[in-house]
């Protein structure tokens, strides 16, 4: 079985609920990246602490990113 065709599996076992949950959990993090990005996009980049393009990577990785960079990367 490959990996795509196992994880097919695994979500149709999911329930109704938990599948809810994970597309509600999915566009939240979707949505928290987008804001962080505009606001990485937006912000001069003397206001913040290291380059930007360095946050914009890190602002990509779930929910742990943008919290990142909006407890440490702005000034």
């Amino acid at each position: 079985m490959t990996v795509v065709a196992n994880a097919r599996e695994r979500y149709r076992r999911l329930s109704p609920p938990a599948r809810r949950a994970l597309w509600t959990a999915l566009s939240a993090e979707a949505v928290l990246i987008a804001v962080t990005e505009r606001d990485i996009h937006r912000r001069p980049t003397e206001r913040i602490r290291g380059p930007k393009p360095l946050w914009r990577v890190f602002a990509t990785q779930n929910f742990v990113g943008p919290a990142a960079y909006y407890a440490l990367g702005r000034r």
